[in-house]
Order: C-alpha cells, then structure tokens, then sequence
C-alpha cells in the first residue's frame, strides 16, 4: 500500500525529534548508581545509552499513533506523559550534558552541588533552548521545518509560513533562547561560589531583557485576535498561580509551610505561562504542535 503525505509526514517527525533524543543522549556520562546496577545485572555499559533512545522512539510512536484525532487537552495530556517518561528514562540512566559543569566552571569556578531548585532551573533551560531552536527552524527552514517536528498530519495552510510569518518566528525564538539563557544563568549563579555570581547575573538580566524585548516586539505586531489569545493565556496563567498562592497561603497559616523561593515562583510562572499559552493558541489553531508566539 503507498504511503500518503500524512504517514511521511509522521514519519519525518518522529525520525526528526528522534534523531534529536539521540544527540541528548550522546552527550550524557552514565550515571554512578545506574552503572552499578547494570554491572551486577551483568549487563554492558552501551544499556545506558540505548534504552533511552529506544524508550524516545516507542514515546515518538505512541504519540504519533495514539494523540491524533483527540481534543486538543487530551493530546497535550498524551504528550506530555510520554515525554515525561522519555525524559525520566534519559534522567535516570544518564548525566546528560556531562560536559557543561566543566566549561562553565573555567569561567565561574567552582560549582555547587545543584539542590531541586537548580535542577528545576536547568530542566527549564533544556525545555525553552529546545523550544527555540523548533522555533528558530520554522524562522530559516519555512514548511519544511513543520514537516520535520511534527508526529501529526500537517495543515496545508501551516505549511504556507510567509515571509512576515518567518519575521514573527525569529523574534519568537529570540525571546525563548534568551529566555533559557536567563534561566540557565540563573541557576550557574545560585550554583557559584562566594563573590563568583556577579557575571551570571549580569548574563541572566541580559537574557530576560532579551526575551521581554521579543515579547514587546511581538506584541506590537499582532493583531487584535492575536493579542486576545495572549490575554488569555496570561490570564489562565495567572489564575492558577494565585490558586496555588492561597492554597499555600493557607496550608501556612493551618499548619505551616517552608518559604516560597523567589526562584521557584519564577519557574512556576514560566511553566504555566507556557502550558497556557500552549493550550490558548492550540484551540486557536487546531494544532496540538504550535511553535510560533511563545515569548
């Protein structure tokens, strides 16, 4: 039976976002404690490297078989699962870009142990680097770029990224990269030694200006349906936040509860910004995978 655009489309798709978990993976160490368990299974060492990759392509394909046709929450629900199992799976056989502590360390010094904050923050980095690098592809590639990183039939007119369009993307991506920078500092800097995170600092405020200039930049370009999306993302965003905010507030005051860490309010934020802003645009369009607008 031939294959139609749709299958090839899905096809490209999962080979695209696979062969990128694949480079993920090849920058990683194998973690200490999953080395030793493999060595007692007798296994070799190359598990590591492989069951991640597998575990992304069995994800890539249930998605891609199981996700279309559903509600547009429904499918967000589907990928995020299968990602989140993708990425414990990379998590929790490998160091991934084992590299970066020893790069950053020639420039800051020494690093800390990160804490769960700074994990969050450097997790928050991965996803906003990815997501502009999607974006910035959509920028310089077009049509084809939605072919490539999508696990779903494409929309004709998706395809058809004008040169206005392309405009909009790069800015988008602008402000998400430089989102990850901020965020990424950020974490080198509560990570830096004593008198050490002035510079990532700096490098982090860089970042975040970077991201509300795209994000002005893209504002006064949209048009009065395009900005009502925005408005409502940011206000389903802000909704959920001040509910957890009270709930906190109140668990506080019945029974007590740690400090919120201003850098944990700023991940909170970004997250729900992003889920929002993914689900307002999705309903918008009909497309579970929107790269455009995110900053």
């Amino acid at each position: 039976m031939p294959q139609t655009k749709t299958s090839k489309a899905r096809t490209y798709g999962v080979l695209t976002l696979g062969l990128a978990a694949t480079l993920v993976v090849a920058t990683g160490r194998p973690d200490s404690e999953a080395a030793a368990w493999i060595a007692e299974a007798g296994l070799p060492t190359m598990v590591l490297y492989l069951a991640p990759i597998a575990v992304s392509f069995a994800a890539l394909l249930v998605g891609a078989w199981l996700a279309p046709g559903k509600p547009v929450l429904v499918r967000m629900l589907i990928y995020a699962g299968l990602g989140a199992v993708a990425g414990f799976t990379m998590a929790m056989c490998l160091n991934l870009f084992a590299a970066a502590p020893g790069l950053i360390e020639t420039v800051t010094g020494p690093l800390a142990e990160p804490g769960l904050i700074e994990i969050l923050l450097w997790a928050m980095t991965g996803i906003c680097a990815v997501l502009g690098l999607m974006v910035l592809a959509l920028a310089l590639i077009g049509g084809s770029a939605v072919v490539a990183i999508n696990v779903e039939e494409v929309d004709a007119e998706a395809l058809d990224v004008l040169k206005a369009e392309r405009v909009t993307f790069g800015w988008s991506a602008a402000g998400m990269l430089g989102l990850a920078f901020s965020v990424g500092a950020l974490a080198v800097a509560r990570q830096a030694g004593e008198g050490a995170a002035f510079g990532p600092v700096i490098g982090s405020i860089v970042g975040f200006v970077l991201y509300n200039i795209a994000s002005i930049v893209l504002w006064r370009g949209f048009d009065e349906l395009e900005r009502r999306h925005v408005v409502d993302a940011f206000s389903i965003s802000a909704i959920l936040v001040t509910m957890g905010a009270f709930i906190w507030a109140v668990v506080d005051a019945s029974v007590g509860a740690p400090p919120i860490d201003a850098a944990a309010l700023y991940l909170t934020l970004i997250f729900v910004q992003i889920i929002a802003t993914f689900y307002v645009t999705a309903k918008m369009m009909g497309e579970s995978s929107v790269f455009g607008k995110l900053a």
